[in-house]
């Protein structure tokens, strides 16, 4: 396995009692939880924080500690894309970290609530994805939020905008299951973080790019596109922007997983 000789910096295995996943594992300086398919969405408790953990929350995390704490202190945190799982895998030797996508983990709590609220993303798009919702699930109760809106920075965390006030307090009248955040990493986790003292009974998840999926404004990969690990690459064909993001990722990642070597904190 590669890296083997390393796993022993790895190895540590935290007790895990919120849900029914078995180890926290270390994962560079935050953690990652032994999750897969079949995941029992009745587990999570109100009020926790979920982690869909991808490769530019990693490099977020190594570069602010301000976000990988707030990351290790989230309640259930998930490998999201191929590149986390890879990493589990080969070079921390964990064979017990799946792959999940966010999105599908979204779909399924989604599936398993009755009253959603949905905070991000533009005017025009939570438009549209409250139409198609209110259509597939007339027996649910949702609370739709555009993202523009002016708040105060999220470190600040007694520090609300008179609009913010308002939002939080709208929420907290509708008294959400879940409440879905489509801000963008790192502002949806550290958003989250500010917010989730409001939301005692709220499962809260920052889910990326899932509204524009779920509201059609973008096509989700295809499944042998998904099977082979290349849904990254059919996001980059919709929204080319992303491109130049992506390779940063890769190259801090590799500079991340040589350092590490040498680094006798991991």
């Amino acid at each position: 396995m590669l890296f083997a000789a390393k796993n022993h910096l790895f190895a540590l295995i935290l007790p895990k009692i919120c849900h029914n996943i078995s180890v926290r594992r270390i994962f560079f300086n935050i953690y990652i939880d032994q999750v897969d398919e079949n995941f029992d969405m009745a587990s999570i408790k109100p009020g926790s924080h979920i982690v869909s953990l991808n490769l530019e929350m990693l490099i977020s995390a190594k570069n602010s500690y301000f976000f990988a704490d707030l990351v290790r202190n989230s309640d259930l945190i998930f490998a999201d894309g191929a590149a986390i799982s890879l990493i589990s895998r080969y070079f921390f030797a964990y064979k017990d970290i799946k792959k999940i996508a966010g999105i599908d983990f979204a779909k399924k709590l989604l599936d398993s609530k009755n009253k959603i609220a949905f905070l991000g993303s533009s005017e025009e798009n939570i438009s549209s994805l409250e139409e198609k919702l209110r259509k597939k699930y007339s027996n649910k109760e949702f609370f739709f939020q555009n993202g523009f809106f002016p708040r105060h920075q999220p470190k600040n965390l007694d520090d609300f905008s008179l609009e913010e006030e308002k939002i939080i307090q709208e929420i907290k009248n509708f008294d959400p299951e879940i409440i879905f955040f489509a801000l963008g990493s790192p502002e949806q986790e550290e958003l989250i973080f500010k917010y989730k003292k409001f939301y005692p009974n709220a499962i809260m998840m920052g889910v990326g790019g899932s509204f524009d999926i779920w509201s059609g404004r973008l096509k989700r990969a295809p499944k042998w596109m998904i099977n082979l690990n290349l849904e990254w690459f059919f996001r980059i064909i919709q929204e080319p922007y992303r491109f130049f993001r992506f390779i940063s990722n890769v190259s801090q990642c590799v500079v991340l997983l040589v350092s590490s070597l040498f680094d006798e904190r991991y």
